[in-house]
């Protein structure tokens, strides 16, 4: 992403709508705000793991690129579970999901800690 700020902003963003995502699920809730945060969820959160690991991009060269890297991870997972005869996609969406949201965690502890050296110069 283009600054500091932003890519702070963007990884809490992604980290809140998966912890909601998340209590949806384990409470039961059905409806639009379940779809829309799962949605959100499984649509960026695997990308935004992966490009965590990248210098910064512009932010909607990023979210092309979240999107995209997304839906190849979990389409390669859910190919591998079908070859397997492995089929169990909401265990998929948990470790996912639970590896992008450490990943981002990670990355968020990490950007926090540099900002203020990086702002001092």
């Amino acid at each position: 992403m283009t600054t500091v700020r932003t890519r702070l902003l963007v990884h809490a963003g992604l980290l809140t709508v998966a912890v909601v995502a998340a209590g949806l699920g384990v409470g039961g809730v059905t409806g639009v705000i379940r779809v829309v945060t799962t949605f959100l969820a499984a649509m960026f959160l695997p990308g935004a793991a992966v490009l965590s690991r990248l210098p910064s991009l512009d932010l909607a060269a990023w979210c092309g690129l979240a999107v995209t890297i997304s839906l190849a991870l979990e389409t390669v997972l859910s190919l591998v579970m079908v070859w397997t005869h492995l089929w169990h996609p909401s265990g998929l969406m948990v470790v996912l999901g639970a590896s992008s949201m450490l990943v981002l965690l990670i990355d968020l502890r990490r950007t926090r800690l540099s900002a203020p050296a990086a702002s001092a110069r």
